[in-house]
């Protein structure tokens, strides 16, 4: 699987996300759309063609402007790539907060997350400010 393949699946992972937890429901009530602001991805094993995988997707960080996914690419029983896509729900208004968004449908963050994620999403909020400075 080539490197933008991963990223139309953490899409589509996404959306499935969203649709289950009804989260979609309320973003298209309110008009608004996800927009993918930063990702990384770090690939360490392959995904051969017609390999069986799965994508393991979950809330990893949410506040008033962004929200945080992380996406597991598991065959095998192993992690075969592991990525992090920072988003903003974008509406003709303007930024909807994605806090907000999930307190609308009585869903809150786990108050637990795994430290690496953690860490990785702070490195990814690095990345971005860093990228956002060069012209």
């Amino acid at each position: 699987m080539n490197n933008a393949a991963y990223l139309v699946h953490c899409e589509m992972a996404r959306w499935e996300l969203s649709a289950a937890s009804g989260l979609l429901g309320v973003c298209m009530q309110k008009r608004g759309a996800f927009l993918v602001a930063t990702s990384a991805v770090r690939y360490r094993r392959p995904i051969s063609p017609m390999q069986r995988f799965e994508v393991h997707t979950s809330l990893a960080q949410c506040d008033e402007r962004t929200v945080v996914f992380d996406h597991a690419f598991v065959a095998e029983g192993q992690v075969h790539a592991r990525a992090v896509c920072r988003a903003v729900v974008k509406s003709p208004s303007g930024l909807l907060s994605p806090s907000a968004l999930l307190g609308s449908l009585g869903l809150s963050m786990p108050t637990t997350v795994d430290p690496q994620v953690t860490e990785a999403v702070a490195s990814l909020t690095q990345l971005d400010r860093n990228l956002k400075d060069i012209k």
